[in-house]
């Protein structure tokens, strides 16, 4: 059960897993039929580089232009494993977000979510901390 300060998503896939994973976006084409764009992939799950985000996954794909391919969990609409099995889904903290001031002026977000912050300024960027997110 999904409370009004949770959301769902799916859990992220194994290493190594073989998977179907299916995207959906709203679609931005004006002529377009349907009101969603999905997009359906097959690889296998790669293990995560130092930089890959906590809830994205990569998948290399074999796509000779773009072998590896990253992937947002809360962008994925269907994941399936090859054995036939959907990927079960987990309850999220939902994600708080407010504009804070930097120190010259400019306008950066701050974002909260399962107990940890992330801000759009250049520290955060670099050194993974700063201080419009600390304490928060």
């Amino acid at each position: 059960m999904v409370n009004s300060n949770t959301v769902e998503r799916f859990v992220k896939p194994a290493v190594g897993a073989r998977i179907t994973v299916t995207t959906r976006y709203p679609n931005k084409y004006y002529f377009s039929k349907s009101e969603w764009d999905d997009r359906t992939y097959v690889g296998t799950v790669l293990a995560d580089e130092k930089w890959t985000p906590d809830a994205n996954f990569r998948l290399f794909t074999g796509n000779p232009a773009f072998p590896v391919s990253m992937f947002a969990l809360g962008n994925v609409h269907e994941l399936k494993y090859m054995d036939g099995t959907v990927a079960r889904k987990e309850a999220i903290e939902a994600a708080n977000s407010w504009v804070v001031k930097g120190s010259k002026g400019e306008d950066y977000i701050v974002t909260k979510s399962n107990g940890k912050c992330r801000c759009t300024c250049p520290g955060f960027t670099f050194r993974n901390k700063c201080k419009h997110s600390e304490g928060k």
